[in-house]
């Protein structure tokens, strides 16, 4: 075996020490602009790399140092540097070598570009020299005392915003505009611009280059990024925690000075300035930077802190061999030897980063089939599940497949396989035998007093729980604009049958009686016309019932709109139940079946049901909005253009009658109601409801 020649522009530099406080060592690539981190071993060999036999080599490092590296670890160091192509190869060996991973990266460039719209970079500028020439000038943001003024500031603005809240939150509706939409842009433009050159200006301060910075698409969204890669080489972690932290506290600082000046400034553009800065300030420092699961600030400063370079992929495979050795007890090492509480720290964060980015990326596959026309929402979606979910997944099962053979019966395994059959009896044994569905308890019949037209109250004569009879007065309302108008109707038909007779006395105007006359005869349809509005100021029963309620705030002098609820009446004493359901369980509610309903209120006790009747016509529009989702119901719903809930998935009404006869209870009340039915597993619920989404979605 002989040692391949490295390459002559490779370097090697101290880097961090591990946490244990043992050194550290980086190679440093310039044509990739790479940092590899090494271990003590590999320093020790790469410096003696030049020997060129194996042997010699470790016998240089056995004579020299402590060290005691194997043959097998300079042959893994060997694959390392030649898969890297850190090594110089001049040889046809070498050339087939480059010419295959030339094509393999061709392929995998093919394979990038099916979910490139998902993320790729685009360099725009070279910052170096800028950033060189112009610190002086910014190194007074580094001021201890300028960042204490800031907090400062920071904690009276929102001291004073808070006792602002609702004005402060009022303003969000001034910007739901195109101009709104602009002004966030800018300001959304010049904070992030502000946040890269935090972290560029932090680096250069520590001494570091800044090759590009640029434009990155996350799903065709355009965010800002600075390549920092050169902070690797810095020995002290603590100088790579304020790099990654630079940009947060640029964002944190506006946003501080953003909500200080918001609280002072009058209306006008100023204020709205501080406004956008503030808040967009705060919610991407907080919601975005600080996510330490996607490769943004937070993960690099978890990272920094913990003292742990490369953190995701040795957290993941820290996760795979958990889950190997708890499934099946393989009885592998751990991949890297680590002390128990950094080892459970970095299993916990592989499984939680797994978890938020299955709904990441269920969510964004979700996106693009619902914004996109459906041929290409429909394939975009399979490749967004299938290359971050199903491929994972498949190759973590093929791994479990390819070791079957080695396994062998321990603990781990027979805990699993007890653990399966569980979950099979579970998902296949039909032993749900009930259907809860979202429900109203209500009246069985009840109506809603409305003014007629805006009006003034002079008097409202019923109270809360007064029994009354058919068309009975509830209410006294006054229009002063039709009372003015009776008025002058009845004085215009008082003058013109004055007019009328005087003119039928004088021959000489008997021309003029025929035009009077119309003129009267119109004048009395208004009056009837206006006694008519009149007597509906005269708000009556529709119908004997019970006043249940009464609108809020009614009294003597105030106007009210005919939209303004004025009495709900309840016209009889029985207690009836609404439910919906959906179309795949419609098949299994049965009239006569037996159930209970279960109200929202916990002050309320549960009570039998027996459904009475099912609606075999679906709800196009619902016309209770309890059970809206839009109004915290349990049936998901859309507003069209004409302001109607439109249920997302086809609801079908479904009526019970109270088991024991009760009184109309006093209000409308929600709840869910668990009726019996025929038993179902979980399974047979998946398949149907999969089909179903199948057959919805199958129509272009």
């Amino acid at each position: 075996m002989v040692l391949p020649d490295l390459r002559d522009d490779l370097r090697l530099l101290p880097g961090p020490r591990d946490p244990a406080g043992a050194p550290g060592y980086l190679l440093f690539d310039p044509v990739q602009n790479r940092y590899f981190a090494l271990d003590w071993h590999a320093y020790e060999m790469l410096t003696r790399w030049s020997s060129g036999d194996p042997e010699r080599m470790l016998g240089a490092v056995y004579r020299q140092t402590m060290a005691r590296p194997t043959i097998d670890q300079v042959a893994a160091l060997t694959r390392f540097l030649i898969g890297n192509g850190l090594v110089r190869d001049d040889s046809e060996t070498g050339t087939r070598t480059r010419t295959a991973k030339l094509t393999a990266t061709h392929r995998s460039l093919v394979r990038k570009g099916l979910h490139s719209y998902l993320f790729f970079r685009i360099p725009l500028v070279r910052p170096d020299r800028f950033l060189s020439l112009t610190l002086p000038w910014v190194e007074i943001v580094f001021s201890p005392t300028l960042r204490v003024g800031l907090l400062g500031l920071g904690v009276i603005g929102l001291y004073l915003t808070v006792r602002q809240w609702e004005v402060f939150l009022s303003t969000f509706q001034s910007f739901y505009s195109l101009g709104g939409i602009l002004a966030f842009g800018a300001a959304l433009t010049v904070c992030k611009v502000l946040h890269e050159l935090g972290h560029a200006y932090t680096a250069k301060r520590y001494g570091c280059r800044v090759p590009t910075m640029g434009v990155a698409f996350m799903l065709l969204w355009p965010i800002l990024y600075t390549d920092t890669g050169d902070a690797w080489r810095l020995t002290d972690r603590w100088q790579r925690v304020h790099i990654a932290v630079a940009g947060l506290a640029v964002e944190l600082s506006l946003a501080m000075l953003a909500t200080f000046l918001w609280a002072f400034l009058p209306e006008g553009p100023g204020r709205s300035a501080a406004f956008l800065i503030a808040t967009v300030s705060w919610v991407t420092s907080l919601a975005v930077n600080l996510n330490p699961f996607m490769r943004f600030d937070g993960y690099y400063l978890l990272a920094d802190g913990w003292g742990i370079a490369n953190l995701q992929p040795r957290a993941f495979a820290l996760g795979r061999w958990w889950l190997r050795e708890t499934l099946f007890g393989f009885g592998d090492p751990a991949p890297e030897p680590l002390e128990p509480r950094r080892r459970s720290l970095m299993i916990l964060y592989a499984y939680a980063t797994w978890v938020y980015r299955f709904i990441l990326f269920l969510g964004i596959a979700l996106l693009v089939y619902t914004y996109a026309f459906k041929l290409l929402g429909i394939a975009l979606m399979i490749i967004e599940l299938g290359w971050f979910i199903v491929l994972p997944v498949a190759r973590e099962t093929a791994d479990w497949w390819r070791r079957r053979h080695t396994v062998r019966l321990n603990t781990a395994l027979l805990r699993t396989s007890l653990l399966l059959i569980g979950l099979g009896v579970l998902v296949t044994v039909p032993w749900q035998s009930w259907v809860a569905i979202p429900a109203l308890e209500q009246p069985g019949q009840k109506t809603i007093i409305y003014p007629p037209f805006p009006a003034r109250i002079l008097a409202i004569d019923v109270e809360r729980g007064q029994e009354v009879a058919s068309d009975a007065v509830l209410a006294r309302l006054a229009v002063p604009e039709l009372d003015h108008q009776l008025i002058q109707t009845t004085e215009r038909i008082i003058l013109l049958t004055t007019l009328i007779r005087r003119h039928g006395a004088d021959s000489e105007s008997v021309d003029q009686v025929g035009v009077l006359q119309e003129e009267l005869a119109a004048s009395r349809a208004t009056l009837d016309g206006l006694r008519a509005l009149q007597a509906q100021l005269m708000v009556r029963a529709p119908l004997a019932g019970t006043v249940v309620d009464l609108g809020p705030d009614l009294r003597s002098g105030v106007w009210v709109t005919a939209e303004t609820p004025l009495a709900r009446l309840v016209a009889d004493d029985r207690t009836r139940y609404l439910g919906l359901v959906d179309g795949d369980a419609l098949h299994r509610i049965v009239p006569g079946a037996p159930g209970w309903f279960v109200p929202e209120d916990p002050a309320r006790s549960t009570v039998p049901v027996r459904v009475s009747e099912v609606d075999l016509t679906n709800v196009v529009a619902l016309d209770q909005p309890y059970l809206a989702s839009a109004y915290g119901g349990g049936v998901a719903v859309q507003q069209d253009d004409a302001g109607r809930l439109i249920p997302t998935v086809p609801q079908y009404r479904v009526w019970l009658e109270p088991a024991d006869p009760a009184g109309a209870p006093p209000r409308v009340v929600r709840g869910t109601v668990h009726i019996e039915a025929d038993a179902r597993s979980w399974a047979d619920r998946l398949w149907r409801s999969t089909l179903a989404v199948l057959i919805r979605e199958s129509g272009f």
